[in-house]
């Protein structure tokens, strides 16, 4: 079997890795995750996280709420929420994008 074939066998059980994590993320009032901060609670290599993140992002499973938070490098990020979870509009900006950061 190729890679791709491979791959694509094993993304669905990866996207349920995926929503269970940022559902995770949002019942502990994280308000989403990045998918760094997913990382650290799916059991798997980096690589195969982030191709398939990137993946439900283009399809619009998973979307961007707005917010930036820090990775683990410091670096900035987009924080996703699954595209079914409504955005608070009335959620203060800083107070969101603080959110996760204790």
């Amino acid at each position: 079997m190729d890679a791709y074939r491979s791959s694509r066998k094993t993304a669905p059980n990866v996207r349920r890795l995926i929503f269970a994590a940022i559902n995770y993320g949002v019942e502990q009032g994280l308000y989403g995750l990045t998918c760094d901060e997913a990382q650290v609670h799916i059991p798997m290599e980096h690589q195969t996280c982030s191709a398939e993140w990137s993946t439900m992002a283009k399809e619009g499973v998973i979307v961007i709420t707005g917010i930036k938070r820090q990775t683990r490098l410091k670096r900035g990020a987009d924080v996703y929420r699954v595209a079914a979870i409504p955005v608070d509009p009335n959620m203060p900006r800083q107070e969101a994008m603080n959110m996760g950061q204790e």
